[in-house]
């Protein structure tokens, strides 16, 4: 498949590791091997075991791999802020940020210890919790 990117050479064809090198690139704030490419080993192969044992590989068709351009579907592991880092140590910027959930970005110092002091409680009663109705 022809695979271009805007503003590069119009006749240049990428492989899709090159177009996902581009793309990252020009997003900022990544990470690199040295090389100037980005490594995505490590989401590969976890991409595969996802494909295996979840159909489209997402519980979610928003966070779907054809939802990402081609060779750019990484698997996050952890976020802060609106920056997230995937298994293979690249950091991104997270437009999304979580599905629009996520609006004060990801591990908000007062969210998360709002949400530790509950959690010691407990959480997903069999029966409804007056904390419902707050």
């Amino acid at each position: 498949m022809d695979r271009r990117i805007v503003g590069q050479d119009p006749h240049a064809v990428l492989t899709p590791a090159e177009e996902a090198t581009a793309l990252a690139k020009r997003a900022g704030g990544m990470q690199t091997d040295g090389s100037g490419a980005m490594s995505f080993q490590r989401s590969l192969e976890i991409g595969a075991r996802f494909h295996a044992t979840i159909p489209g590989g997402s519980h979610t068709y928003a966070k779907g791999d054809d939802q990402f351009p081609e060779g750019l579907a990484p698997y996050l592991v952890r976020g802060k802020g609106c920056h997230v880092w995937d298994v293979d140590g690249n950091e991104f910027i997270e437009y999304g940020m979580g599905l629009r959930a996520v609006t004060l970005g990801h591990a908000y110092e007062p969210v998360t210890a709002a949400a530790a002091r509950e959690l010691a409680n407990g959480c997903n009663f069999g029966r409804p919790s007056p904390l419902e109705l707050e």
